[in-house]
């Protein structure tokens, strides 16, 4: 079997009548044996103004993802800020079970440095600080065929792009 990189980048374009249509997709693939749950990894993957997107990973004692951990975990925030939870999906609860050994949680900050963790008992509890961002620009990419159009938002507006 052929070992891949860990991460890869698909992507397809298409071409009708003198308008090209583009898309992407980012996937793992994993040919490594790993061996039993041994600590995890907490890493921030998305920010969209005060919200922050968190996902948590099950690893072995080489850092290698488990895949089949099912096991629950407990997201808890300490500091200014909120838990995006209860509300009944698997990325809005406190309490979850992991899904191909991750597992996902929405935090929206307050100010302050909060810190999240994630815990459960068969490895130790994980602790990320967080940042809040003090400027709200958010550069926005608009995707009509190509080329994408960039528009920087004032603090705290909303512009609708008209082609």
């Amino acid at each position: 079997m052929v070992k891949l990189a860990s991460e890869n980048n698909l992507r397809a374009v298409g071409h009708k009548g003198g308008r090209i249509a583009e898309d992407k997709i980012v996937f793992q693939y994993q040919t490594h044996k790993w061996g039993k749950p041994a600590r995890f990894q907490l890493r921030e993957i998305a920010r969209n103004g005060d919200r922050v997107t968190l996902e948590a990973q099950l690893r072995d004692v080489n850092g290698i993802l488990c895949l089949d951990a099912r096991n629950p975990i407990r997201f808890a925030l300490a500091g200014d800020g909120e838990l995006i939870d209860s509300l009944g999906v698997n990325t809005a609860a406190p309490l979850v079970e992991l899904c191909n050994g991750r597992a996902m949680i929405s935090v929206l900050l307050k100010g302050g440095k909060p810190e999240v963790s994630v815990s459960c008992k068969y490895a130790p509890t994980e602790f990320l600080r967080l940042e809040s961002v003090t400027t709200r620009e958010a550069l926005v990419e608009i995707n009509c065929f190509w080329p994408p159009y960039r528009q920087r938002l004032p603090p705290g507006g909303y512009r609708v792009w008209s082609g």
